[in-house]
């Protein structure tokens, strides 16, 4: 091979039964694992210009022994000083792009397939994807580039190679063959990530259902890996601000359910994350989209997921906790949430494991412990429900959170407040408030004597010394005003609401507000008779 090689394919010259031979020898060749095969041609611009010019032929075999050597004459070139490089094959870009397509397209063999897979996933990681888009324009007449160039931009046309690519992956993806179809997979991830692809490209594989194929492979998987991992990874490079893709998303809800039951089953799964963000895509942009034994199903997983976190059987990362809990919160808005009868029961387990989780890495990843506490908040608006508020499930939903909030959150909160940001804090704050400004029943009674026997008002005062922003300040007397309320009712907190944008910080500040005199000035005498409330209260509560 040593000087030959270069005009060892004379294609219209050679029968191709030898042609096929030929090939089969410098493939052997350049498969060897010793030695340098590439640094033995000198004409390479030659035989690839051969190669190219053989892809032509009317032979399945021979075109896919073509791609196998492209392929290994490519990626051992790039291992090699003398190999080929990304100029000698941009060269030949967009017929090479064009031919090695055609050549996965018409082929209905997988070796041949898998060849042609490989050869253009190089192609697309070094950049020659984007290349040969150009060059498909720049190798056209001046009069048909500008035919092709304004029917684009109208969208009366898409671009050529775009068209045939969306059409050659097609095959591969129906294929039999798990390895074909991951190969596949692997090659459109390189083709939307490698710089190269544009909105218009990523168009087209949506309207050539590309999606629905991905979809039908991940509903045939039986949940098996890598098959899994390489559906979801793809999916999720599509954009949701796609129409078009949002409804083959929703078309495809159904399949994911089996897939999340069975990568949240394995500790860190890589498919975890990608199968959550499809998930969430789906319920948040479409509530209607999920029955009421998916809910519960979705439900169950998601707790299940949460209690092996907490009980660090398995591990989770930041992400996928935010995840879960955004989908959980998104399920609470369905209209058929409230037919799921077991949702409040997986609800309040749901809850406990995610706030324990959360209390033990609050100070390094605070973001968890928020997103937390916000689908606290909507558990708690969810029991409030008009059609169902005063069932059993319920109100143990609402004793469940209470209880949480007095026997985890609250302890942990008075101890730690000074590590926290402020963020946290306000967090915390919001959270309480919440549960006491809805209808004051036993739950919201019960809170409120345990923050009172907690010092709360001396604690609240603590945490604007602390954070003395206003937006602190206006949380701080707003939820004293609710606590008023819960305890005494009949609007009894209205006072220190009409005052609390006058209100100090410092309460002793507030006692000195007591001691001025102007019968002019009612803001004066607003602020006075909400600190005389206070005072009062709190001295009932003998917390001051």
């Amino acid at each position: 091979m040593k000087d030959h090689a270069a005009c060892y394919f004379i294609w219209i010259k050679v029968p191709l039964c030898e042609c096929s031979s030929r090939l089969h020898c410098l493939g052997i060749l350049l498969n060897c694992q010793i030695n340098d095969p590439c640094m033995h041609i000198r004409e390479k611009e030659a035989l690839v210009s051969n190669l190219v010019a053989g892809l032509q032929l009317p032979s399945d075999e021979i075109r896919g022994k073509i791609l196998f050597v492209l392929y290994k004459l490519s990626i051992q070139g790039y291992a090699s000083r003398d190999g080929l490089g990304a100029n000698v094959l941009q060269a030949f870009c967009p017929s090479l792009l064009r031919l090695s397509m055609e050549a996965l397209l018409k082929t209905q063999r997988d070796d041949v397939r898998l060849n042609g897979v490989a050869f253009l996933m190089l192609l697309a990681q070094i950049g020659l994807f984007g290349n040969g888009h150009g060059n498909d324009i720049n190798s056209l007449s001046s009069d048909e580039a500008d035919h092709l160039m304004q029917t684009i931009e109208d969208g009366l046309d898409e671009s050529p190679l775009s068209v045939l690519f969306a059409e050659a992956i097609k095959g591969p993806l129906l294929s039999s063959d798990s390895q074909v179809q991951i190969s596949t997979l692997d090659l459109i991830f390189h083709y939307l990530t490698c710089g190269d692809a544009f909105s218009k490209q990523i168009q087209i594989l949506i309207e050539e259902n590309i999606v629905d194929y991905v979809f039908e492979i991940l509903r045939l998987s039986e949940c098996k890996d890598p098959l899994v991992y390489s559906c979801v990874r793809v999916l999720n490079l599509f954009p949701c601000t796609e129409q078009s893709f949002r409804q083959r998303l929703i078309i495809g809800f159904q399949t994911l359910i089996p897939v999340l039951r069975y990568v949240a089953e394995v500790p860190f799964h890589p498919a975890q994350t990608f199968t959550l963000m499809l998930i969430q895509n789906c319920v948040s942009d479409c509530p209607g989209i999920a029955s009421t034994s998916n809910i519960e199903e979705l439900a169950l997983i998601l707790s299940r997921m949460l209690e092996r976190h907490r009980d660090g059987e398995i591990g989770m990362i930041p992400e996928t906790f935010l995840l879960v809990c955004s989908i959980f919160v998104a399920l609470l808005k369905f209209p058929s949430s409230q037919g799921a009868s077991n949702l409040a029961a997986f609800l309040q387990e749901s809850l406990k494991h995610a706030v324990l989780a959360c209390l033990t890495i609050s100070e390094k990843d605070p973001g968890q412990l928020l997103q937390c506490l916000y689908l606290l908040k909507e558990a708690y608006s969810y029991s409030y429900e008009a059609c169902c508020a005063n069932t059993s499930s319920n109100l143990e939903l609402r004793t469940c959170i209470v209880d949480i909030c007095t026997s985890h959150i609250l302890p942990w909160f008075s101890m730690a407040v000074n590590e926290l940001d402020e963020e946290t804090v306000m967090g915390v704050f919001e959270t309480f408030h919440f549960i006491l400004i809805q209808n004051p029943d036993v739950q919201a009674t019960e809170l409120a004597k345990v923050l009172l026997s907690s010092s709360w008002f001396c604690f609240s005062f603590g945490c604007l010394g602390l954070f003395p922003a206003e937006k602190m300040k206006w949380r701080v007397y707003l939820m004293l005003s609710s606590l008023v309320e819960v305890l005494l009712g009949n609007q009894a907190g209205q006072p220190i609401r009409d005052a609390v944008f006058s209100l100090p910080s410092d309460p002793i500040d507030l006692l000195f507000l007591l001691g001025q005199k102007n019968s002019h000035d009612l803001d004066l005498s607003s602020c006075q008779a909400a600190v005389l409330l206070l005072l009062h209260f709190s001295c009932l509560h003998d917390d001051w």
